[in-house]
């Protein structure tokens, strides 16, 4: 097809070379061959009037016309694919689709990886590629479209992009089970002179949204350790005095595999809530509409049950 003398396959071959930034890989990327690829990008070449790319020492870079060029190429491409292509019907017993999901490691441990042991039986074939939710990138490429759900808090989605509230999750304390300087319950003075085991995620090393209640509740805390994520905090806690604040569920998770308690906080902390989001090119998607629908329903299931559980105990 064409517009303008334009094959609008070529938008394509372009736009995998603006992600990839080398032939050979956005060759890959939509399965041409290096040397259709290579001609593809002369064809590009001559119809913008534009180098498009150049290499700098050993590194291809994009000339600032192509970088000009990346964003409203990748929002065509992403229109197109929500309306046309994935208007199919969609079988989950059969699909091979991928979806690509940006969540912490909190959601995760605490949801994901039991939601990929459904999704086994009821989608054999589909694939979920997850991204950290903090990379350096991962919001660039979720507004491009190229991550199809993100799970966060609710206060750090877009609020111009659809938007599912998932859950509120409370703050408490865990620690060592044979850590003595700690008796039945957690008092103030054991919060404020314990040393402290903390999560800045990702290459940014964001501020935790612990860190603003902690510092509203008037409370002081002495940081020991900081890690980048949450998986890494439970080994600077087992055989020391350190404790660390964790979401209950993710803490409920640790406790049941490793020697820790879970205590209540000695003061007030608001909860927060988790939410999920997609763009609005994917909501008429029949795939996208099962794996969203699909989650939640096993979502509120799941969360019935650990409600009961809490109750019985």
């Amino acid at each position: 097809m064409r517009f303008n003398n334009l094959d609008l396959n070529l938008l394509v071959a372009l736009d995998a070379l603006l992600t990839e930034q080398s032939v050979s890989r956005a060759a890959q990327r939509i399965n041409l061959s290096q040397s259709a690829m290579s001609a593809a990008l002369g064809r590009l070449r001559e119809y913008f009037g534009d180098e498009l790319f150049v290499t700098v020492g050993r590194v291809t870079r994009p000339t600032a016309f192509a970088q000009d060029l990346a964003a409203p190429i990748r929002r065509i491409l992403t229109d197109i694919q929500g309306s046309v292509i994935f208007r199919q019907p969609f079988d989950p017993r059969t699909s091979r689709r991928s979806f690509a999901v940006a969540a912490s490691d909190y959601m995760v441990r605490v949801y994901l990886v039991e939601f990929a042991r459904a999704l086994q039986n009821l989608a054999p074939n589909v694939q979920l590629d997850l991204w950290p939710v903090t990379g350096s990138n991962t919001i660039a490429k979720f507004t491009a479209g190229e991550i199809d759900i993100l799970f966060t808090l609710k206060d750090l989605l877009l609020p111009d992009l659809p938007i599912v509230g998932l859950a509120t999750e409370d703050f408490v304390v865990v620690a060592w089970s044979e850590n003595d300087a700690i008796g039945e319950t957690l008092t103030l003075e054991n919060f404020e002179t314990l040393g402290h085991v903390t999560v800045r995620l990702g290459i940014y090393r964001a501020t935790p949204i612990d860190e603003s209640f902690v510092s509203n509740a008037g409370v002081r805390r002495r940081c020991e350790i900081t890690v980048s994520a949450f998986d890494q905090i439970p080994d600077f806690i087992v055989g020391t005095q350190r404790i660390a604040m964790l979401q209950r569920r993710l803490a409920e998770k640790y406790a049941t595999v490793l020697p820790l308690r879970i205590l209540e906080l000695p003061f007030s902390m608001p909860q927060v809530a988790i939410g999920m989001q997609w763009h609005h090119h994917s909501t008429s998607d029949a795939a996208h509409i099962w794996l969203r629908e699909t989650f939640i329903d096993w979502h509120r299931r799941l969360e019935d049950e650990r409600g009961s559980q809490r109750a019985q105990a």
